[in-house]
């Protein structure tokens, strides 16, 4: 996305990566708090076949996942 979109309801989609974090900064710090055990890089996705959706949606709600990525499968 280039960036604000509208959808349904005046909402919006925008599309954010690292904010105004600057990479040679913000990489080692995140590595630093995964070490310490402060930022779980194995929570952030969670892999589900498409007739998961539902469960998908429930992670991301709860916060098992912060990422559900679906897979479809091919025909």
């Amino acid at each position: 996305m280039n960036g604000p979109h509208p959808l349904p309801g005046d909402r919006r989609a925008v599309s954010v990566i690292q904010g105004d974090a600057v990479p040679q900064e913000f990489i080692p710090r995140l590595i630093d708090l995964h070490r310490r055990g402060l930022f779980p890089f194995e929570r952030l996705e969670r892999h589900c076949e498409f007739r998961q959706i539902s469960r998908a949606i429930a992670d991301a709600r709860c916060g098992r996942a912060v990422k559900p990525v679906l897979h479809i499968a091919e025909s």
